[in-house]
């Protein structure tokens, strides 16, 4: 999917709340494109996979020492910023360790999700009972990121899609449980769910929901409630 006006609002605003002296993780995809484009501080990188993006990153001179990644996804540009020096290829065991994350200052993760439900929970496995792909190093990278000092676990999605909402009452799946998303980014809007009583979260996420989607999610968290 290219990345259009709804992704550069999202974009925009999860740039934001990354911090100076960041490490970052971005997962492939229109969303992770678009957020690494928004970048405007230097940021250091230890992701699964890095992707072209990082070459741009690089050439507007914030790529903050070598990337680290278990693998490249991307054309001759990423080949050769790898042969380079700027690339370090290390084992997933090394990558997706989630003490070893937790352990990085500031390490921000950015991952996308089919689905979140009002606490927060998230499904990257597939709509509906229905799977399209596994968890891959979703949980890994949220959970990292979460403990990490000065850290941050962010989930991107687009609030509706094919006109079904991407904010559900509850996932048809729990990819990465609720402990472990602390910030839910829509072009609605910033869902900032750290701290929040069950409510609290159920309110900050409908308020980034589409808003046609809204009215249905408030009678489903008042039922649950």
């Amino acid at each position: 999917m290219a990345v259009g006006e709804r992704e550069r609002r999202i974009a925009a605003a999860v740039a934001g709340l990354v911090p100076d002296g960041a490490t970052l993780q971005w997962g492939p995809g229109a969303l992770g494109a678009a957020v690494v484009a928004a970048l405007t501080r230097p940021v250091r990188v230890h992701a699964g996979v890095v992707t072209d993006e990082l070459v741009g990153l690089a050439e507007r001179g914030l790529l903050a020492g070598p990337a680290v990644a278990a693998y490249l996804w991307g054309g001759p540009g990423l080949a050769r910023l790898a042969t380079a020096g700027a690339v370090r290829l290390a084992s997933v065991e090394h990558t997706h360790d989630p003490a070893r994350l937790a352990a990085i200052p500031r390490f921000v993760a950015v991952n996308t999700a089919l689905e979140v439900g009002l606490d927060g929970a998230a499904n990257v496995e597939g709509p509906r009972g229905r799977p399209v792909s596994g968890p891959g190093g979703h949980p890994d990278f949220c959970l990292g990121a979460s403990r990490s000092t000065g850290g941050l676990s962010v989930v991107v999605v687009r609030a509706e899609v094919a006109g079904r909402s991407a904010i559900v009452a509850r996932p048809a799946v729990v990819s990465t449980p609720r402990t472990d998303v602390d910030v839910v980014v829509t072009e609605h809007g910033v869902a900032d769910l750290r701290g929040r009583t069950d409510a609290e979260r159920a309110a900050s996420l409908i308020a980034v929901a589409g808003p046609a989607h809204r009215g249905g999610l408030r009678a489903a968290a008042t039922t649950t409630g």
